[in-house]
């Protein structure tokens, strides 16, 4: 908690040899190919850790319009695959079962476990009741509860 009431959550990285990549989202959700990042995905949940996803609205247009005046590599970075993002992060939200992060953050507040919360239980999934169970459809948030080989 960094004062009462506001916690800062991490996105989810990779370990890389001893460097961790992030795993959250951002161009790299858009540069990686999907099935591995999929299995990226299953490896931080496989860890025990929670699966914390993050995107940017304007990363799922399109047809924004381009940044006058900037380089080639802050230009490749910004367009990469943005036609394909939304498609992606709409396979991504159907592919895992999601919670918004209150309930992550209420739950450690509260003393469980990870594993206790059902972000991560091994051999199979919790049932674990969430504000999000009564939210009109939608993500809130970005921490998985099911698990997968």
């Amino acid at each position: 908690m960094l004062r009462n009431g506001f916690y800062e959550v991490c996105v989810s990285c990779i370990r890389l040899g001893k460097r961790g990549i992030p795993w959250g989202g951002g161009g790299y959700f858009r540069l990686v190919p999907f099935p591995l990042w999929l299995q990226g995905v299953r490896t931080i949940l496989r860890s025990g850790m929670p699966y914390i996803f993050y995107i940017h609205p304007w990363e799922i247009d399109p047809g924004q319009p381009r940044v006058p005046g900037i380089n080639a590599t802050n230009g490749f970075r910004q367009r990469v695959n943005l036609h394909r993002c939304e498609e992606r992060f709409a396979a991504l939200v159907g592919a895992f079962e999601w919670m918004p992060l209150c309930d992550l953050i209420d739950g450690w507040n509260a003393g469980r476990s990870t594993a206790q919360l059902g972000v991560h239980q091994a051999g199979g999934f919790d049932e674990h009741p969430s504000r999000a169970d009564q939210a009109s459809p939608g993500i809130a948030g970005g921490v998985q509860r099911r698990t997968f080989p």
